[in-house]
């Protein structure tokens, strides 16, 4: 416990520690959604909208389908590598988890979302 009562610190920037004078759950709760809630519906999202163009690009223009895909896949793994890495493809997923780079319950989370969203970008695209 420290000298004012308080048993919580905090590293400060030059290596002292700097006190805390009570313990809040806001960033506990804030760092769930960080690191749970965030990046599933991330990929979620990302799913739904390569889903829906790779739908629609089909029964638009065949000759434009690879073209159309990748560059979905190339712009979408862009806007979502910073939040989720930007699986897109539970396959992906897979490989990430064996890897050991992200936890059972996050790649769980992951594949829910992506499965989900392609269900439902599909359904938009209908």
């Amino acid at each position: 416990m420290e000298a004012n009562g308080s048993k919580y610190t905090d590293q400060g920037a030059n290596g002292t520690a700097g006190e805390r004078s009570s313990f809040s759950s806001a960033p506990r709760q804030s760092s769930v959604f960080m690191k749970y809630v965030r990046p599933c519906f991330a990929e979620f999202l990302v799913v739904l909208i390569f889903v829906f163009i790779g739908v629609c690009s089909v029964a638009n223009v065949p000759s434009f389908i690879p073209f159309v895909h990748g560059l979905t896949i190339m712009v979408l793994a862009f806007l979502a590598g910073g939040i989720s890495g930007g699986h897109i493809n539970p396959a992906v997923t897979l490989g990430v988890l064996l890897a050991g780079a992200i936890s059972p319950l996050l790649a769980l989370g992951y594949v829910v979302s992506q499965l989900l969203g392609a269900i439902v970008g599909a359904g938009f695209a209908r």
